[in-house]
């Protein structure tokens, strides 16, 4: 059995939980269709029915962008399906100013005043030590976007396969990581972090998932190759001069649409949503990663119901 922990956006996807978990293996089968066709071949045969998953956590907010966290009263909801399903709740934070760590304080205390023990994954270490210093309860997490690599999908890459070094030392330097250094480790240790999320990175061997003395969580089907401050997609309904600009408010287009993104060089597919282009993983690779998974009780995010 895998432990899973599903995205999602509203409140209004809480009825259909338990049938995300039942029809996943439909989901994934749909969502790498949508690829046939195109330049890649590490698609591969899409059957993921052998894999068994339970629900092990709901996961609302955003890594990416401050405009996706929740309401105070949308993280009521949420906690209290959480709660009464017996499932844990974790919180994605993004990079976050200081005004806007002052204007999520209301959600981040309510969070708190109702589960003062949940997970919250930062992306931020301001955001980090804010929340050790006011709500020093909350169980953090390091999130991606702190772990940093080579996530370039131009490197030329074996059919089925992210691995595209051509030697032993080739594949350390392209899969090494941020959260792979030691001094790194020892100080998310004593800053009271026990678990570290990830993607699973293009030239990166998934084996080596799970080792070491922290909990791992990884997302799929997809991982994030960058993304920015400045969106955009938002700016879309800006005068062509203004696009890429910062905007005061956002219409959150990035809830309607998603961009397939082309390149010659690419080897897998790679698609924008919002202010983030991310890869989707070859679907061999990603039995790789269920197998893996199961073995070290790795828990899988799955994404692909809030991009």
């Amino acid at each position: 059995m895998i432990r899973l922990g599903v995205h999602i956006r509203s409140t209004s996807d809480l009825p259909e939980l338990r049938a995300v978990v039942e029809r996943l293996d439909e989901h994934l089968k749909k969502l790498y269709r949508q690829f046939e066709g195109n330049s890649n071949k590490a698609v591969g045969k899409r059957d993921f029915s052998t894999f068994d998953f339970a629900i092990d956590h709901v996961y609302i907010g955003d890594e990416f962008c401050a405009n996706r966290l929740p309401t105070v009263e949308q993280a009521n909801a949420f906690a209290e399906y959480a709660q009464k399903n017996g499932i844990g709740l974790a919180l994605l934070t993004p990079v976050l100013v200081d005004r806007q760590i002052d204007e999520r304080e209301s959600l981040f205390a309510k969070l708190h005043d109702l589960w003062p023990g949940m997970e919250v994954t930062v992306n931020d270490w301001g955001v980090l030590f804010f929340l050790k210093q006011r709500f020093p309860e909350f169980r953090p997490a390091l999130g991606r976007l702190l772990n940093k690599g080579l996530k370039d999908p131009r490197w030329k890459t074996p059919e089925g396969r992210f691995d595209g070094a051509q030697d032993d030392a080739e594949r350390a330097i392209l899969g090494h990581c941020t959260f792979d250094q030691v001094r790194f480790r020892k100080k998310a240790g004593e800053l009271g972090v026990r678990r570290l999320e990830r993607d699973l990175f293009p030239y990166r061997d998934p084996t080596g998932l799970g080792d070491g003395d922290f909990r791992t969580s990884c997302y799929f089907p997809f991982g994030y190759v960058t993304s920015g401050r400045v969106c955009w997609q938002a700016s879309f309904e800006q005068p062509d001069r203004k696009h890429f600009m910062p905007v005061n408010g956002c219409a959150r287009p990035c809830r309607m649409r998603s961009f397939t993104l082309a390149h010659t060089k690419a080897n897998f597919p790679v698609y924008q949503n919002g202010n983030t282009v991310f890869y989707l993983y070859p679907s061999e690779v990603l039995k790789a990663l269920f197998k893996i998974s199961r073995e070290k009780d790795i828990r899988l995010v799955y994404q692909g119901r809030a991009l």
